[in-house]
């Protein structure tokens, strides 16, 4: 099968073309032509700083007389705060009440190389591009979805020059336009300075590149924003990034297009980071929602891709080196060519950790992702469920890549209309483990796995009801060099052949797998090898098995060099030959050390049958209790140069031949012990119709009352040396078991041994293990179930690997019964212990943003991970793990007083705190040095150590205030003031605390005796300053109040000429 080899390199062509051609167009041809984070906000935190930062100012926070003149004029012009409305003027002031036209505010405010911009709500329909070109800093706010800035699909919006810093905030930009060879039809951002843009609307700009949003300043953020409907004739429907350390988190992304790369956002940037946001029905041809071409550290986390669509990669397309896939959910995502989700292309080092991929599509291969062309990928701990492509592939494609780790993830109906339902790999070094496969569909093969690499290694999965029309129900494998260990395949089905696993590679060990109740309409039960060579299975159980036609667990056809050794047929069954194995036209096969208990066979070979084979050796195995309706009960053989030596039967039953059937020529059947056989048949244990026949040292051979015990038409042959017993002797044993030590969560062996009275290893028969007096039950744990785990006895060993769940933490008495057998009595082992140590994690405290004001949420970020040595769990929970978070020093609590209590999704917890009024923004209000406020976090979980603990800072803006005067009345006959109004932050809350205010008359200020300015008290922002003594004054032209900085706040100061006079 290589379908998939052209597909690539057609893939690969058309990237290279649109790639390039959206590089050299983006860097030449742009103009400057200008959650289901649970909330669980503490509604009654008890106490958040010490009383005395909040509630009250010391000495430092006011400075003297000449300090507060300096704020009265230059600090002013410096901060530059500029006031916009519809209805403002260029003669204006640009106060509140007086404010701008918004042309004029951008004009004035790079006069000062810097200050503020805050447009009042209202639509303002731009005639040209406002335009940023002065070195400093800005912000521009507006308020929030009701500040529309409108291009009239004529205009770019917004251009920022070089060095420019820029702050965006509450803007709604819409209609914005600039040329199909042009970018950023809404925001246009040059080289150096930052851009920093959030809570800000972007919908209907169009451009050649970036409809929204084009950026070459390193470090930009864009957060908590909305992206509708933006469109670009070329890549980077909405943003288009080509700068290091880009931030874009916590937005919307809707219905954005590109007709070449990335519907939604295109990068090609190092350290891009894109987290928590949504993109829903975004288009493109490569890259439906997120395109990252060649920007290495690349960071793609805790985002929602819904219903994108592209030619190829219809959610995100990536060709960074070291970069991260974290805890994104893709759903619905579809192409129509190939890959429905994401694409990882020529990559180096990529990590794709705790996804969830859900009913993404794809019209020709790979449903959910495609890893090509790439190396050192690791694709952990993710959900494939309902992902669908045509070809191949119907979750994942690796392609022609190189050294892949496929761990921990859940693979649930997924579906191909031919070839490998959930993987399709032709790489090298693949490795799978610790996967779950569960009810996938293929209608040609491969029900969860198609490989046709080299190097494969599949270990600790579990195959569970996954079907195939044709061949393969769980696997389908043409690889050289294979390992396929420590794996579950149950009751997985197939109309043809390899109800479990089919096999037309070379070099593969089978070991330590479980087969349960796979089904194959044709050959091979559980496994199908066609063509092989060079096959072991070793230490494999396979139970309940069934071929419609030959070989219940395993056919072999045209095989060369097979070796069973040490495996345990259980209950299989076929209706024709081989109730266990048939070997078919095969040369070379081993079968030793084997348990074969009670297989049928419809016709010949109650457990192995041999069909046209050669150099066949039957060694030292166990037979009890198969059957076959015609004969050969436990072995028919029609081949050439056959040995079955050493073994034992017992109770096997045929029509003819209750054992052995031979009809090969050049044999020996010698040193055998015969128990208790029985087919319909008188006389002789032994019927012999061939020719040149040694029969010799056979052991009650005329006394036996079991007759046609073997059946023999081969010549040139043996039959010597064996034993024909008439009653089955009980022989006496000795069980046991070893120490196991391990970690919580992670996979122990439990192991325990079982020999003979000569110190034979004993075959056959099964092992109780108890912890403490407890058995362990089917399930693998100690509880959760009645049924016991009963661990089959295979060459003097009975080996299970069980989870350690934390009962199990002080398992002291660790014990093994053996139950025996007819041949073999029951025994006892001695006492051994489990020891089991807790888990370790990692706790990494952050916030959304490092700076926020007054009466602002943020969020607070703990990411807790696993640090096991050796794990191979992801952060394992019993539900009642949680984080809890400190800031300053208190625990966060809920509104009845307890400790919130935050739970943990998928590594991470949030909680989105409420910055109290008041809080510090500065350490003193001398060197007015920001103030780290911390963040700590505590995660607790009864399965890891205790003390799991970290933390991290942010800071407050000092909040902008506001005085207002409402009433001024002067008593001009008793010299009195009296001042009413109010003392407002930036979001109309009453300032906290106290404020010393100073008190100026036509601009001199109020003193005392000492000619030393008098401060006066306003208590929790209401002014009510009463019969304040005052000068003589012939007039009184203006009131001026000003405040100085405090740590929470910034000074400010107001003046009024509304003024009421009394003659009292």
């Amino acid at each position: 099968m290589h379908f998939n080899k052209k597909l690539s390199m057609i893939f690969l062509s058309l990237i290279l073309v649109f790639l390039t051609v959206s590089v050299v167009s983006a860097t030449s041809n742009v103009t400057d032509g200008s959650t289901d984070s649970d909330n669980l906000q503490s509604t009654s935190i008890q106490k958040i700083e010490d009383a005395s930062k909040i509630t009250s100012i010391n000495d430092n926070e006011i400075t003297n007389e000449k300090n507060i003149e300096k704020t009265d004029h230059k600090n002013i012009k410096k901060d530059a705060t500029l006031y916009v409305a519809t209805n403002g003027k260029s003669t204006n002031s640009g106060t509140q009440s007086s404010p701008y036209d918004i042309n004029t505010a951008f004009t004035k405010v790079q006069s000062t190389k810097g200050g503020n911009i805050i447009i009042n709500a209202g639509t303002y329909k731009l005639t040209a591009p406002l335009t940023l070109n002065t070195a400093g800093t800005y912000t521009i706010t507006g308020q929030k979805d009701k500040t529309i800035l409108d291009g009239q699909s004529k205009n770019r919006i917004l251009s920022v020059g070089y060095n420019v810093n820029v702050t965006i905030s509450g803007i709604v930009f819409t209609n914005g336009y600039v040329s199909s060879s042009d970018a950023g039809a809404a925001v246009l951002k040059q080289y150096d300075g930052s851009l920093n843009i959030r809570d800000s609307t972007f919908k209907n700009n169009k451009a050649g590149y970036g409809a929204a949003i084009y950026n070459r300043a390193n470090n930009a953020v864009i957060s908590n924003s909305v992206f509708t409907n933006n469109v670009v004739t070329v890549s980077g429907g909405a943003i288009y990034n080509l700068a290091n350390r880009t931030t874009v988190s916590y937005s919307n992304f809707t219905q954005n297009s590109a007709t070449n790369l990335g519907g939604a956002v295109y990068t090609s940037g190092h350290f891009t980071t894109i987290n928590n946001n949504n993109f829903i029905k975004n288009t493109a041809k490569i890259g439906g929602a997120v395109e990252d071409y060649a920007g290495n550290n690349f960071k793609v986390s805790n985002n929602i891709f819904t219903e994108n669509s592209a030619n190829s990669a219809g959610a995100l397309y990536s060709n960074a080196n070291n970069s991260v896939f974290m805890n994104n959910q893709f759903n619905k995502n579809t192409a129509n060519d190939t890959v429905g989700a994401m694409v990882t292309y020529t990559t180096n080092n990529v990590n794709i950790t705790g996804n969830k991929f859900n009913s993404n599509k794809a019209k020709n291969s790979y449903g959910a992702i495609a890893i090509t062309n790439s190396q050192n990928t690791n694709v952990i701990g993710n959900e494939f469920i309902q992902n669908q492509a045509s070809v191949g592939g119907g979750a994942i494609g690796v392609l022609q890549s190189k050294t892949t780790l496929i761990k921990s993830n859940n693979f649930t109906k997924n579906d191909c209309e031919k070839a490998a339902a959930s993987i399709f790999s032709d790489g090298e070094y693949l490795t799978l483990t610790q996967n779950i496969f569960t009810q996938n569909h293929a209608y040609r093969s491969a029900g969860a796995i198609y490989d046709e690499g080299k190097y494969l290694t599949i270990t600790d999965n579990e195959f569970i009801s996954n079907v195939v029309d044709v061949d393969g129900g769980a696997i389908f494998i043409r690889t050289n060099y294979s390992t396929i260990s420590n794996n579950i395949f149950k009751q997985n089905k197939v109309n043809n052949s390899g109800g479990a696993a089919y096999f037309d590679g070379n070099h593969a060990l089978f070991t330590n797998n479980k087969f349960i109740e796979n089904t194959a309409k044709f050959g091979g039960g559980a496994v199908y090898l066609y063509s092989t060579k060079n096959m072991t299975f070793k230490n494999n159980e396979f139970t309940s098995n069934y071929a419609a036609e030959s070989g219940g667990a395993v056919m072999t056809s045209h095989a060369n060099n097979t070796t069973f050794i040490s495996n345990t047929f259980s209950k299989n069954k076929a209706n024709s030959a081989g109730g266990a194995i048939v070997n078919y036209d095969s040369k070379i096969v081993d079968i030793s050390s084997n348990t074969f208990d009670s297989n049928n066979a419809g016709s010949n070979g109650g457990a192995v049958s041999n069909l046209i084979s050669a150099t066949v050796r039957i060694k030292s195995n166990t037979f009890t209790k198969n059957t076959a309706t015609s004969s050969g009960g436990a072995v028919y053989t029609n081949a050439t140069n056959i040995n079955i030596n050493s073994n034992q039967f017992t109770n096997n039953n045929a029509t003819n031949a209750a054992a052995i059937s031979n009809r090969a020529n050049t044999f020996e059947i010698s040193s055998n012990t015969f128990t208790m056989n029985t087919a319909q048949a008188t006389g002789t244990p032994v019927k012999n119709y061939g020719t040149d026949v040694t029969m010799s040292g056979n052991r009650n051979y005329g006394a036996t009352k079991y007759a046609a015990t073997i059946y023999n038409d081969g010549n040139n042959g043996k039959i010597i040396n064996n034993i024909f017993e008439d009653e089955i002797k009980t022989i006496s044993t000795t069980t046991t078991v070893y120490r196991t030590e391990g970690v919580v969560g992670e996979k122990i062996t439990l192991k325990a041994t079982v020999k003979d009275a000569n110190g034979k290893n004993v075959n056959g028969g099964y092992v109780l293990f108890k912890i403490n007096d407890i058995t362990v039950k089917s399930n693998g744990q100690i509880n959760g179930s009645t049924t016991p785990l009963k661990v089959s006895v295979v060459n003097g060993v009975a080996q299970y690997d069980i989870v350690a769940y934390l009962n199990v933490r002080n398992g002291k008495k660790l014990t093994a019964v053996y139950a025996g057998t007819d041949g073999y009595a029951a025994s006892r082992s001695n006492n051994a212990t489990a020891q089991i140590q807790r888990r370790q994690a990692s706790l990494v405290v952050t916030t959304n943003v490092t700076k926020v004001k007054q009466d602002q949420y943020i969020r607070l970020i703990a990411n807790v991970r696993d640090i096991t040595k050796q794990a191979t769990t992801n952060m394992m929970s019993d539900g009642t793990d949680y984080v809890y978070f400190k800031v300053n020093g208190l625990t966060l609590k809920n509104s009845d007083g307890s400790v919130a209590k935050v739970k943990v999704v998928n590594g991470v917890a949030t909680y989105d705190y409420k910055v109290p009024l008041g809080l510090s923004g500065v350490t003193d209000c001398q060197t007015l040095n920001p103030k780290n406020h911390t963040v700590m976090a505590g995660y607790y979980n009864p399965n890891y150590v205790s003390d799991i603990k970290n933390s991290s800072t942010f800071q407050v803006e000092r909040s902008d205030i506001k005085i207002s005067m409402d009433k001024i009345t002067v008593f001009n006959r008793t010299k009195k003031i009296t001042i009413t109004g109010t003392i407002k932050d930036y979001n109309n809350n009453y300032v906290r605390g106290n404020n010393k205010v100073i008190i100026k008359i036509n601009g001199v200020s109020l003193k005392d005796s000492n000619n030393e300015p008098i401060y006066y008290q306003v208590t929790e922002g209401k002014i009510d300053l009463q019969n304040i003594t005052i000068p003589p004054y012939k007039n009184f032209n203006e009131i001026t109040m000003v405040t100085q900085d405090r740590v929470a706040y910034k000074s400010a100061q107001a003046k009024s000429t509304s003024i009421e006079i009394l003659n009292q």
